[in-house]
């Protein structure tokens, strides 16, 4: 096990130094874009996500780059050089004989120890955290098989077309008091509560318009994927610094969305505010779905809306 996790730690410890890099490089850039778009932070936040998850494969795939000195530095005199910069030389260490490597596997050096339990708490969080996502992707699964189609007279395949959405978006009705959401990173869904069929017009008509807005924006996909990237750093505090700014300028962006569909900002506003105040998320939503507010975010994000002078334009991909 010890000669299984000397081989690993140096891959683990290089992911986490290259994933901190990453994830540094893209707060500095996210602020440097901080007069553009939300969408445009949001692509900067998924682009970080993606390269911490290409970090390991491009480790493995690409070639070792090798130094060969040139011949004429084996000439040197070390000792000078080692003295003209100022170096205490030291004689190189003999060589183990048989009987003292013989003697040192009885033991475990300290060093390898220490590494074996770095190495054995990032495995034992990184599980920990994938289990939690995917308890939260059943349950929401779940959720999806037990609820009932959603019946708006084709109020949603309207909104989608003047979105620019090509696919078919499906709408299921579920509890009451749940916190609208779209879930499923293959075909993409929008949950709806069942108190929608008591709100105004307008009301369902924002709510499903930010809905859209989200699998237009392809969110379900890049939130399973910032979330893994994350999950796999779960110990670095830049890590979920990155999720909370993914999740913020994603819900932006979203917003950036309806509002240039013709939505008022006002309006806007107010009926976020009162889905935030009447409706709950679920516990897997965090992991799993891409819900319509977050009580943490809402105050930032009022702002935004309500700014005339915000960049909204829109860097989605089309569909």
């Amino acid at each position: 096990m010890l000669d299984k996790t000397a081989l690993l730690f140096p891959m683990v410890a290089s992911m986490a130094l290259k994933g901190a890099v990453v994830f540094a490089s893209a707060r500095l850039l996210a602020y440097l874009l901080r007069g553009r778009s939300a969408a445009a932070r949001h692509l900067v936040w998924t682009a970080a996500a993606a390269a911490v998850l290409a970090l390991p494969f491009l480790s493995l795939s690409l070639p070792s780059l090798r130094v060969v000195a040139p011949a004429a530095v084996g000439s040197l005199d070390t000792g000078l050089v080692f003295q003209a910069l100022g170096i205490a030389r030291t004689e190189a260490a003999p060589q183990p004989t048989a009987a003292l490597i013989a003697s040192s596997a009885k033991s475990v050096p300290p060093r390898q120890g220490l590494r074996f339990w770095l190495v054995s708490a990032w495995v034992v969080g990184v599980l920990a955290t994938f289990a939690q996502m995917f308890a939260a992707y059943v349950a929401l699964w779940r959720l999806r098989r037990a609820s009932r189609p959603f019946h708006d007279g084709g109020l949603t395949n309207s909104l989608a077309q003047a979105m620019g959405l090509r696919q078919t978006v499906p709408v299921w009705e579920t509890a009451p008091g749940s916190m609208p959401m779209t879930f499923g990173f293959l075909r993409p869904a929008v949950l709806m509560p069942a108190d929608s069929a008591r709100w105004s017009d307008e009301r369902r008509r924002i709510v499903l318009l930010h809905e859209l807005a989200h699998v237009r924006r392809g969110d379900p996909a890049t939130h399973l994927l910032a979330r893994t990237a994350f999950s796999l750093n779960w110990w670095n505090p830049l890590a979920w610094i990155a999720w909370r700014e993914f999740l913020k300028e994603r819900e932006r962006a979203a917003d950036d969305l309806v509002l240039t569909a013709g939505a008022r900002a006002s309006e806007y506003a107010g009926h976020l505010l009162g889905v935030a105040r009447e409706m709950h998320s679920a516990a897997a939503c965090p992991c799993a779905a891409v819900a319509m507010a977050r009580c943490s975010q809402l105050e930032d994000r009022l702002a935004a809306i309500l700014d005339a002078r915000v960049n909204r334009t829109a860097t989605c991909r089309s569909k």
